[in-house]
Order: structure tokens, then sequence, then C-alpha cells
């Protein structure tokens, strides 16, 4: 697993590996014999940006109803301010909700919806949880409503929420995005089931307290009574950058998009490997794995040796693996034993956008 002073932890596990003749093969993210890190896949989600060049990155965290959460990043650093964690929002609106009677965030159905949501054991997992933030913030201002409507729209503080609802403040955020006004925009505007709706904010309408803030359907900031119950919740958290349960940060197919791979040494077994060997640029090995589902992917990546660093990776199929049968994985150029590690692991990844899973990694040397 990743130790959050960027290693990984090395297993107590280590398998000796036989080291006759290490010539080279190409790889595609090296030059000469000077080792390259991989850019898409990394050892924690620090690589992983806000809103930059008119574009979001994306991550997958959670499902809803069976499907993976899409979260857009707004920024590479906390609502807070604080370095340590990425502010994100739901891609799309989750489920219709009321806000309640109250408009009120501290006691509002809202704030409750989004406390339900976080601690859903069918929508985070434990581990999932864990990389979700605790939330301290106050919002600076309160802002005049738009031309034609009285009031203001009040700032909104959040006070120990892990999950919420963006306030008007932060959806006028130029850094997220968003226009620095409440005009129709859209980049505020979301989709869901097919068509564009409403979501709610968390802050209130000054001249009534039973009216809430929202966004319109065309992206534009106003208000409406907090009692409707089909307006959009659209939560949004921060989320740690490097908790000790990140293993690593990968982009999928999709432009962007990073999905996480999380340890889980209790679900998971240790890999059991047996001849390795390093020959003409390549490690081979032979898995004499249990024949279990509770694995679908044996990996083999290849790090620096203070692990922070990742020069391959490679998955191999539950299906593919025999006890006769040598794995072969090709080696980066300049690879050597004092300068890298070669960790194997179990993975379960048996979705292509949801988070995966790995087991304790076996390192050869």
């Amino acid at each position: 697993m990743i130790n959050k002073s960027k290693n990984l932890l090395i297993p107590a596990l280590t398998i000796t590996l036989l080291l006759t003749a290490c010539g080279e093969k190409n790889n595609a993210n090296a030059t000469n014999n000077t080792l390259t890190p991989l850019s898409d896949i990394v050892t924690d989600a620090s690589q992983i940006d806000g809103f930059h060049d008119d574009a979001y990155d994306y991550v997958y965290l959670g499902t809803f109803d069976e499907k993976p959460i899409k979260w857009k990043v707004l920024a590479n650093h906390r609502n807070s301010g604080e370095a340590d964690g990425l502010f994100v929002l739901a891609d799309s609106g989750i489920e219709n909700s009321r806000f309640g009677d109250s408009a009120d965030w501290n006691n509002s159905l809202g704030r409750e919806w989004c406390r339900n949501f976080y601690e859903n054991p069918d929508v985070f997992s434990d581990s999932e949880r864990n990389l979700i933030l605790y939330t301290q913030k106050t919002d600076e201002l309160d802002y005049e409503a738009p031309d034609g409507v009285d009031g203001s729209y009040l700032a909104c503080p959040l006070d120990g929420d892990y999950c919420f609802f963006l306030s008007v403040e932060e959806a006028m955020q130029t850094e997220y995005g968003f226009p620095n006004n409440m005009l129709a925009d859209p980049s505020r505007s979301v989709e869901y089931n097919g068509r564009l709706r409403w979501w709610w904010l968390r802050s209130r309408y000054s001249e009534d307290s039973g009216r809430e803030c929202l966004v319109y359907r065309d992206g534009n900031i106003t208000n409406d009574i907090s009692t409707r119950s089909v307006i959009l919740a659209r939560p949004a958290f921060n989320l740690s950058k490097s908790d000790a349960s990140i293993f690593f940060a990968q982009k999928t197919e999709e432009a962007n998009t990073w999905r996480l791979t999380l340890t889980d040494q209790k679900n998971l077994p240790t890999p059991e490997i047996t001849n390795p060997v390093i020959t003409e640029g390549q490690i081979s090995f032979r898995c004499t794995n249990p024949a279990d589902e509770s694995y679908t992917n044996l990996s083999v990546m290849i790090t620096n040796k203070e692990q922070n660093e990742i020069y391959a990776y490679e998955s191999f199929p539950r299906e593919s693996l025999s006890p006769d049968k040598d794995l072969l994985v090709t080696l980066p150029k300049g690879f050597s034993e004092d300068s890298c590690s070669v960790l194997v692991f179990n993975e379960n990844n048996d979705s292509q956008n949801a988070v995966s899973y790995a087991g304790k990694p076996v390192e050869l040397q």
C-alpha cells in the first residue's frame, strides 16, 4: 500500500529474483537509459488537476443506483484553501430532493440529505468514505441579488460537513470555471436523465426564510421555495490527495478522467509467486494463486526504490493464470535491481470506472 510520505510500504514477504541477463526493450515512457515515470498512473491523487485550460479533470468515487459516480474536479485544493485535498462536484445531479421547510442550511433537509449520502454504505465503501475530508469554511460575502430581485443571497459557512451543496459564492468562482455573475451560463447547467435540470445551492435568500438559492436549467443563479421536490441534489466535497489507502491513481479511456485503486489487505489474498527470473529485458514468473473470485487480476508494478514513481504497470486476468504458465513483463529501459522495485499484487478491478482494490504486494528482489 502507499505510505503518505509518498512511499509504498514494503511487505515482509519478498521473493528472490534470479538475474540471468538484463537485455533492453523500448518503453514508450523512456528515452535512452533514463527511467521515466509514467504520467497516466501515479502513486496518489496529487496529479489530478482542477479547472485549467478551459477543461476539468474528473475522478470516480462511489456508486449510486449501481452506477459509478463521476466527480468534476473544481480545484486541486480544498474549497477552504488547504493544499491536501481536491474540491469536487458531482458531474450530474444525484436525485431529486427537497431542501426542507427551512432554508437555513444548518437545519435543512438538504444538509441531512448530504449527511445520509455520505454515510450510506451502498454509496461509499469504508475506504472511499475515508478519503472524504471534514470541511470547516466560512464564505466571505453576501451577494446582492440580480436586477429585479430584492435582497441578497447570504453567505453560508460549513461547520464540520463532509458532503454539502455549493454556495452562491462557490458557484460564481472563476477559479472553478464559473462566471463571476449570476447570469445564465452553460458551465453551471447540468443534465439529468436527458434533460437540463435545476439544482440546489446551500445559500439562503435574505428576504424570505422559506426561499433557497438554486441554479436554473440555463445556469443562472436564482431562488425558489425550499419545499420544492423536483430540484436536484448535486453534492460536493473535499477529497484527500494522499490518504494512506490510495495505492495509485490511473487515467481511464475517458478524457481527463481518473480512477483510484485503494488498498484492501483484508479481503484480497497475497500473491503466491514462484520462479521469478529476469532475462532479455523481461521478468518472468509463475503464479500459484488459489482460483477464488476475490480478485479479478494479478498486477505487476515497477517503481523506484522510494516507491513514489511508477515506471511500468501490467495486469493479467485471473483466468489467464496457471501454476505451469510463465507470465512475462517487459522491463522499462534503464531498469536495474539497485534502483527499482518490482511489486506483484492481486487486484479487484471488476468495473472500468468504479474504484478498484489491491491486496498486499509481494516484492520480488
